[in-house]
């Protein structure tokens, strides 16, 4: 990312105009590093919310399927 600053020359700028790019740049990385963080943690959430989701509907479904095995309950099974 820095091999372009090498063929910029910024000799001409004041102290000032170094200082406040600098900063621009410091906020820019630290700003897409929080997106990317904020990104990474939504997707780890998302996924985790889907794992727990789909586990309550695989334990329900067990529950039911044993409950009709157990009942002998041909039309609930047939249901499920």
């Amino acid at each position: 990312m820095l091999f372009f600053l090498k063929k910029i020359d910024f000799g001409y700028l004041s102290f000032k105009w170094k200082v406040l790019l600098i900063v621009m740049l410091a906020c820019l990385v630290a700003s897409l590093a929080s997106c990317a963080m904020f990104l990474s943690y939504e997707r780890y959430m998302f996924r985790e919310s889907v794992r727990r989701e789909f586990a309550n509907l695989v334990d329900n479904l067990a529950f039911k399927t044993r409950f009709a095995i157990q009942q002998s309950d041909q039309s609930m099974l047939g249901e499920l």
